[in-house]
């Protein structure tokens, strides 16, 4: 076998290896938040994967933009932008788009919040809406997190490109990761609309999958929060509310700087992020406020802390 044909099929089954490691985190975190108090049918099949894969796939069909893939159409994606293929992505038409969906309109009310550019071809799919930095947010943690020109820096979970978007213009080369190749699609197509699309490297892969020998100046950290079901819970906990869990992000991220910019829900246990910063370390926490109203809190750590 030659050796591209070796890389092609190593690339296939490490990419099943993942999708199915993928799956199974998703149905434990799923079984472990199921309450009691509720009927749960217990379905014995003979091949549980088989089972999960085709459950998985009709969630992905019922509530996401992004059918189940297979590898070879991962890798065939098409990560540019199609206005006709892609209308249902343009944020200025979400209004139309979501018109039944109760849920988008507090979102589409502050749309220039989130993109000051909003109507000059931003892409975001659904999740996207909730989950961006809005963008004077993420112009301060820029700020705060490009210490130099050309500062190199890791997106761990860019979405659909906000803060990669505020770091660039800031000076910084970034390394933008997302698992989610819609998403992906997005934040290439957002860096055009700022200009900054030479100063951004998009990878889609999974963060944990990444590796790197380049010494890099920071990584930032927001990983989903759930939604805005993420409100419901009186503190916002690392370990149980974050998947993946939220001190096996903060590792990996280490593993890549010791510069780290973690961007959480307001009410994130205190205690769990000071503990992040270990024995001897400093752990900034900073609050961001619009309009009078904490909306998030980031935690600076390494030589990000302000001495």
């Amino acid at each position: 076998m030659k050796h591209s044909q070796l890389v092609k099929e190593r690339g296939r089954k490490d990419f099943e290896k993942i999708k199915k490691g993928s799956a199974l985190n998703r149905c434990k975190a799923f079984i472990e938040n199921v309450s009691v108090e509720h009927s749960v049918s217990i379905i014995i099949v003979s091949n549980f994967f088989e089972f999960l894969v085709g459950f998985l796939s009709i969630s992905f069909q019922e509530h996401s933009e992004l059918p189940a893939m297979s590898f070879e159409e991962l890798k065939n994606f098409d990560f540019g932008f199609d206005e006709e293929r892609d209308s249902f992505l343009i944020a200025k038409n979400a209004f139309k788009i979501y018109s039944n969906d109760k849920e988008m309109r507090k979102y589409w009310f502050q749309r220039y919040r989130l993109f000051s550019k909003l109507n000059y071809g931003i892409l975001m799919d659904r999740e996207g809406w909730f989950s961006v930095t809005p963008e004077r947010i993420a112009m301060n943690i820029a700020n705060r997190v490009v210490l130099k020109k050309d500062a190199l820096i890791v997106d761990a979970f860019a979405g659909v490109g906000g803060n990669s978007i505020q770091m660039a213009l800031n000076g910084a080369y970034v390394i933008a990761i997302d698992l989610n190749p819609i998403r992906i699609r997005c934040a290439i197509q957002n860096a055009k609309v700022y200009g900054v699309a030479d100063r951004i490297n998009f990878i889609c892969v999974d963060f944990f999958h990444f590796s790197s020998n380049t010494p890099f100046d920071a990584v930032f950290l927001s990983p989903p929060w759930g939604g805005p079901s993420y409100l419901d819970t009186e503190v916002f906990d690392l370990n149980s509310d974050l998947t993946p869990n939220g001190f096996e992000i903060f590792s990996a991220a280490k593993m890549l700087s010791p510069n780290i910019a973690y961007f959480l829900p307001r009410h994130t246990s205190i205690k769990q992020l000071i503990s992040l910063a270990g024995k001897g370390g400093s752990c900034e926490i900073e609050h961001s406020l619009l309009n009078k109203k904490i909306k998030s809190i980031t935690a600076y750590y390494g030589d990000l802390v302000l001495k």
